[in-house]
């Protein structure tokens, strides 16, 4: 059991790695062993905007404001399912649209 326990760990320490890797001009919140990160978006484009923007390109994020409870006023962010993807390659050719995304808008 334990070596079940490691080895998803260390594959989701990876993930976070090619995170990084892809989105390190970005803020993007959230630790190494973490599922999902939270990525910061330019003040020109909301959430709910850019997950929109995102599954235009095939890709699923989902916005800060799905989140909200209350009336707190969202971040404007994206959250990240860095586990979601089956392959390492499907993930990184989502983080390669979002930053790409990310570029055109800066």
């Amino acid at each position: 059991m334990k070596s079940l326990i490691e080895s998803h760990r260390e594959q989701t320490i990876r993930r976070n790695q090619i995170v990084n890797r892809y989105l390190n001009d970005y803020t993007c919140l959230g630790g190494e062993t973490g599922i999902f990160r939270w990525l910061l978006l330019p003040d020109k484009i909301t959430g709910a905007e850019f997950e929109t923007l995102a599954a235009q390109q095939g890709v699923q994020v989902y916005a800060a404001e799905r989140f909200v409870v209350g009336n707190s006023c969202p971040e404007r962010a994206v959250r990240v399912a860095v586990c979601a993807p089956k392959t390492l390659k499907e993930l990184e050719h989502g983080l390669m649209i979002l930053k790409r995304l990310l570029d055109d808008l800066t």
